[in-house]
């Protein structure tokens, strides 16, 4: 059958200038959406970021006196939120704060002197850095960013896969591709300001942990393992509560997701990172009408720790974020027909069975999650297990007695002395066994600098 152009050249015409009128209409509807979209967004970040402000506040200290629009950052030598959380925290609310003045033209960010750096660290240094190329960005700013990378090889490429350098497309110091294929990066984030704006971004917490759940596949893949569907299900299931958790209690949408594996060398380490900002656990459960059904079952261990238990290593807000954990105990519970999950918990728990299992053989160290909330700091090593009460709930006391009725380990809860964080983190790490070794690290230059 011929087309019709050829026997009514008027009408193909016709069809083709509407539909060439459609398509412009289509265009200008999107450009106008994203236009729309933008202001909103540049309307909402203001002048400053409010994640930017929590930051700077989560610290007591002031920061320094600015020279001429330039900051200086210099991180101390265990910049770790596993092994020295109130110190790395600190140093970072102390530049955050540093970086709020309106004329910043530089930014130098020195690791020179760091010998232990971890996601956690990198995850919320690389929210500041975000936060303000973003600000300049919206001022129409340029800001000149340089530093110094740590000493050793294996934290400068994670500088480079997952830090500042990725952040800032610094893209002449991005890992040479033989490098990058012995790594496994992964990293998400949901800005408030951008998820408050675009209906697409409610469907953001599905694709991502979908997304994660392959990055931990892809890390397991390294030494001959995948998770079964039901353990892929499960871990889905867990990162999608903890997401839910942090959105509902916080009262923000800004959340991130950072994983990293380095393949080079023997030791294999993974490491995850999930943290939100906005109220706290305790702060959350502070807010709880006294009639609640959740309120009901604190408020019995407040009255039996309080006033004469609180002490400067034991306080109100650590009880609190530990009752958070136990089975069953949820702000949003109306009764005990309601079940809500442990999602933070059986998080751990998942990635200690993992590692377990894949380090049947040899055995590099027993795996990690630090919980900071607030000003209050859970470590989680495998020493102290949950276990089912005579109600037949699982209780996590951190104590020899596993009673919630006394003290934690205070090796295991306690506050934060110089700074604390405004939301909740989870940084993890395990460990992976290869079973060889890899190849060489490959040497780079000590600085870098974005060039303009």
């Amino acid at each position: 059958m011929q087309h019709f152009a050829k026997f009514d050249v008027p009408r193909y015409l016709h069809e083709k200038r509407l539909r060439k009128r459609k398509n412009r209409l289509r265009r200008e509807l999107r450009s106008a959406k994203r236009n729309s979209d933008r202001r909103t967004v540049e309307s909402m970040l203001g002048t400053s970021s409010k994640v930017l402000e929590m930051i700077a506040g989560a610290c007591s200290a002031v920061g320094r006196q600015q020279r001429k629009g330039r900051v200086a950052f210099t991180a101390p030598k265990n910049f770790s939120l596993l092994e020295n959380p109130s110190e790395t925290l600190a140093s970072i609310s102390r530049f955050a704060a540093d970086c709020l003045t309106t004329r910043l033209k530089a930014v130098y960010i020195d690791l020179s002197k760091t010998t232990v750096y971890d996601a956690g660290a990198n995850g919320l240094l690389d929210v500041v850095v975000d936060e303000v190329e973003t600000l300049a960005r919206k001022a129409k700013r340029k800001i000149h960013w340089s530093g110094v990378y740590p000493a050793d090889e294996k934290l400068k490429r994670l500088v480079k896969a997952l830090g500042v350098i990725k952040f800032l497309e610094v893209k002449h110091e991005f890992p040479k591709k033989k490098e990058a294929s012995m790594l496994e990066v992964f990293e998400v984030r949901c800005k408030h300001y951008v998820r408050a704006v675009r209906a697409n971004e409610t469907d953001k917490k599905s694709r991502t942990t979908q997304k994660f759940a392959d990055h931990v596949n892809e890390c397991l893949g390294r030494v001959g393992r995948q998770l079964t569907a039901q353990a892929r299900h499960l871990l889905c299931a867990y990162v999608t509560e903890v997401l839910d958790n942090a959105e509902e209690h916080s009262l923000m949408y800004d959340w991130t997701i950072q994983g990293y594996l380095d393949t080079h060398g023997k030791d294999w380490t993974c490491e995850i990172v999930l943290f939100n900002f906005g109220r706290s656990i305790a702060d959350s459960l502070s807010g709880l009408p006294t009639y609640s059904y959740t309120w009901g079952m604190i408020a019995p261990y407040l009255l039996r720790h309080g006033p004469n238990f609180w002490n400067g290593r034991w306080r109100r807000e650590d009880l609190l974020t530990l009752i958070a954990l136990q089975q069953s105990v949820s702000w949003k519970n109306q009764s005990k027909a309601d079940t809500r999950g442990n999602g933070t918990y059986d998080l751990i728990r998942f990635f200690q069975q993992m590692s377990d299992e894949s380090n049947e053989t040899e055995k590099q160290f027993q795996p990690k999650m630090m919980l900071i909330s607030g000003t209050t700091q859970i470590l989680f090593d495998g020493k102290y297990k949950m276990s089912p009460n005579s109600a037949g709930l699982g209780v996590l006391a951190f104590n020899s007695s596993n009673d919630l009725n006394s003290p934690p380990d205070p090796q295991y809860v306690n506050g934060l002395k110089q700074a604390g964080f405004p939301g909740t983190l989870l940084s993890i790490k395990f460990p992976l066994s290869p079973g060889h070794s890899s190849t060489a690290a490959v040497e780079g230059e000590a600085s870098w600098t974005r060039r303009k």
